[in-house]
């Protein structure tokens, strides 16, 4: 009911009356991106790692290729990118675009205006005004601070109605960082921080991970969080002690979850982002705190020894109502060595309403234990999360050599089984070899299963990796991309090495990944190791 009478041309009447304009422009501190400027005059718009070619319409015209890839360009944050390259044409161009993107979207719609997308986008004009408007057309210019207030208006009224998790930090952010530029309006800017710093209160844990456990929210929030506070330095405002506090928190958090190549491990929907923007965020944030060893708040573990990197997710999905992107990927780990990836979850899709998405959040597309073919969370048809673990014990240790052992489990699949998954994963102290132990335990006494069901292994690799069986099907020999070698050794179940789909950029690329499978028995133990052999 909410969303028809925002439709209502009469809902517009309502927002709109005298029309202010900024009186200073807040710092926009990322750098813009020249080529994607010129692609864009062009008529080829990027956006979430997919383009479209539309040389002679609108982007707000044609069909998208995801709602992901219209919600970014809805965003605006393309506006630097002309900015960077600079000249008359670039500044007309920029004009064009969102004098069409006014017309089309002149009231309300629903990605549009959606809180998160609209945060970004008003901070992203008022950042920008200056460079839209000099010496632009008088037509125009009223226009687009006509624009501004309507959605800023709308913006206050609808930011604390977001979805929850990241989407209203989002909003909030944007909402604070546009009302910078209204110096005059003091009330309505520390309001809005007011709201962002209880948000930031209740969803970032006390290790610095942020409550929907998905490494890449962790870096976009941050840094949203970090661009805000330069925006308010910029008006000469002091960041609040909950902002600075959870910039402060935060930085570690994502440093921990980088493997070697500079990029992000892949759980609970995210991507591996860009490693320049991840570096550069790192740098504004200027937080120098180490990553942790246990993220026990977040529920994440990682193992580090010589040049391996060792990430494991050890803790159930997000709380409910931020769990739309979550993975049943409990007990799941990554393996890198060096700045190569051996060991990977698939990643997600770009488009959430695909197939590919709904099958990356299945348990089989991680590098963790199946049962009977089931999920360790059921995967509902609305996105969210139902079944799932409750109970995840870790204990962390270290053995007589100095070697690093994790030992958990978890209940995700007693209740409609009857079973506990058990891993225990050691990374050696060089560096240079790795062993796990899975298996399962009766979780009540009385397991529920049919003949012959199996529980399965599975170890994804990188499309960098390539695989072969060897000793007759007894072993695997993987070989990265630079050449080192690595030999899989298993026993206790049956190994095998088949297809997969990897999807760390959101497109899927073909890959291997190894099987290791037995019936399903109180007895029954997979246990398997990786360890390194001459190049």
């Amino acid at each position: 009911m909410r969303e028809l009478a925002y439709a209502r041309s009469v809902y517009r009447f309502m927002l709109s009356g005298r029309v202010a304009k900024p009186t200073i422009c807040p710092l926009d501190i990322w750098q813009g991106d020249p080529d994607n400027a010129n692609a864009m005059f062009q008529g080829t718009f990027r956006a979430a790692g997919e383009e479209v070619s539309a040389p002679n319409d609108s982007p707000w015209s044609v069909v998208p290729p995801s709602a992901t890839w219209l919600a970014e360009l809805n965003c605006f944050d393309w506006l630097r990118d002309f900015r960077a390259a600079g000249g008359r044409a670039a500044t007309q161009r920029a004009r064009d675009l969102t004098a069409s993107w006014i017309e089309t979207h002149a009231t309300w719609s629903r990605l549009a205006w959606r809180p998160d997308v609209l945060g970004r986008r008003v901070q992203a004009w008022v950042s920008h005004a200056d460079f839209l408007t000099v010496e632009a057309p008088a037509g125009f210019a009223e226009g687009f601070h006509e624009s501004l207030q309507l959605q800023l208006k709308h913006l206050h009224r609808a930011a604390t109605r977001a979805p929850a998790g990241a989407p209203t930090i989002a909003a909030l952010v944007g909402l604070a960082g546009a009302e910078i530029a209204y110096q005059h309006r003091a009330r309505p800017r520390i309001k809005a921080l007011r709201l962002l710093d209880d948000e930031l209160e209740n969803q970032i844990l006390a290790d610095g991970g942020h409550c929907e456990r998905n490494p890449m929210v962790q870096h976009h929030l941050l840094r949203a969080l970090v661009g805000l506070r330069a925006a308010l330095q910029s008006a000469d405002l002091k960041p609040t002690v909950p902002l600075q506090t959870a910039i402060d928190r935060m930085a570690p958090m994502l440093r921990f979850f980088r493997h070697g190549d500079g990029a992000l491990a892949l759980f609970n929907g995210g991507l591996e982002d860009r490693r320049d923007d991840i570096d550069a965020t790192l740098a504004a944030a200027n937080a120098r705190g180490r990553p942790h060893v246990s993220a026990s708040h977040s529920g994440y573990e990682r193992l580090s020894a010589g040049q391996t990197l060792v990430l494991m997710d050890v803790g159930g999905p997000p709380p409910s109502g931020t769990d739309d992107r979550a993975h049943a990927g409990c007990l799941a780990f990554e393996a890198s060595h060096g700045g190569e990836r051996l060991i990977v979850n698939c990643g997600t899709a770009l488009d959430r309403s695909g197939d590919w998405h709904s099958s990356m959040r299945a348990t089989a597309a991680h590098s963790t234990v199946t049962v009977a073919d089931t999920n360790s969370a059921q995967l509902k048809k609305d996105g969210t999360i139902g079944r799932r673990p409750v109970d995840v014990i870790v204990s962390r240790g270290e053995d007589e050599l100095g070697n690093h052992i994790v030992e958990t489990s978890h209940d995700g699949y007693a209740g409609a089984l009857g079973y506990r998954h058990h891993r225990r994963l050691i990374l050696d102290l060089s560096g240079e070899g790795m062993a796990g132990e899975d298996w399962l335990t009766a979780s009540d006494g009385h397991p529920r299963r049919a003949q012959e069901q199996r529980f399965t292994a599975r170890f994804h690799l990188h499309p960098s990796v390539s695989a072969s069986l060897q000793q007759g099907g007894g072993a695997i020999l993987l070989r990265s991309g630079k050449g080192m070698g690595w030999l899989f050794l298993a026993s206790g179940g049956d190994l095998s090495l088949e297809e997969s789909a990897y999807l760390g950029d959101g497109r899927p690329r073909r890959t291997n990944q190894i099987i290791l499978s037995a019936p399903i028995s109180a007895q029954a133990i997979l246990t398997w190791a990786l360890q390194r052999v001459a190049d």
